[in-house]
């Protein structure tokens, strides 16, 4: 089974690599691989990808391959696009999960994480397509990425499938990282009111983050120093 976004793009041999690596590692259910961004030209076009070279590294990045379920509880560390797994490893994952409007593949790898080894490829084997227009998108109503990692603790707490555990301190680190930036970007488009809440949650997380303080403060004045117009 493979994924490929509809604006992405794959590049040669990146199927035969992948499962000529499965076919060597049957104990691996998952493979995923690095990949390049690939961005507009100044007249907003893309221009046509070099090919990779003829024969693809099969070696894999060790820092990111194995049991990844506590990594992926700090960072997706997986771009859908570079997937490839093995069918029976799909059925047992299931669907995605319809009610998240964002991140949907990012609690599929931290489900599919809790069954399988996941190795990632060195090589590049996919193009990320950068749009110009992905980067003003307004902010969505639900922290959909603090969402996913909390649904993810809560059904398995910190302790991975290998018995790995992830420090309490580096969870919450990443918890009130992504409460921070969903307040900051709401307090951008101008809702200091969710903003402040969002501030708030990451304050919990991290009581002693002069930022959160700062801005938590900014998003209670915004409100306070906008009278309403007659």
């Amino acid at each position: 089974m493979a994924f490929l976004d509809a604006d992405d793009l794959w590049l040669p041999q990146k199927l035969s690599a992948q499962i000529t690596y499965l076919e060597a590692h049957p104990d691996v259910g998952m493979v995923y691989s690095a990949w390049a961004e690939w961005r507009p030209d100044a007249d907003g076009s893309f221009a046509p990808s070099a090919p990779p070279h003829p024969a693809v590294d099969l070696e894999i990045e060790r820092s990111s391959s194995g049991w990844l379920y506590n990594q992926l509880l700090l960072e997706c560390v997986i771009h859908t696009t570079t997937v490839v797994m093995r069918a029976d490893i799909a059925l047992q994952v299931g669907p995605f999960d319809e009610t998240l409007r964002r991140g949907q593949d990012y609690d599929y790898w931290l489900r599919a994480s809790r069954i399988t080894p996941i190795h990632k490829l060195r090589a590049p084997l996919s193009l990320y397509r950068i749009h110009a227009q992905s980067i003003t998108r307004r902010p969505h109503v639900a922290n959909y990425g603090y969402l996913v990692i909390k649904k993810a603790l809560d059904r398995w707490g910190p302790v991975g499938p290998d018995g790995t555990t992830t420090p309490a301190r580096d969870i919450n680190r990443v918890l009130a990282g992504m409460w921070f930036g969903y307040g900051y970007a709401h307090y951008q488009a101008g809702d200091p009111a969710l903003a402040r809440t969002a501030f708030r949650y990451c304050i919990g997380y991290r009581p002693f983050w002069h930022s959160a303080w700062i801005y938590w403060l900014r998003s209670c004045l915004r409100r306070t120093a906008s009278p309403q117009k007659a």
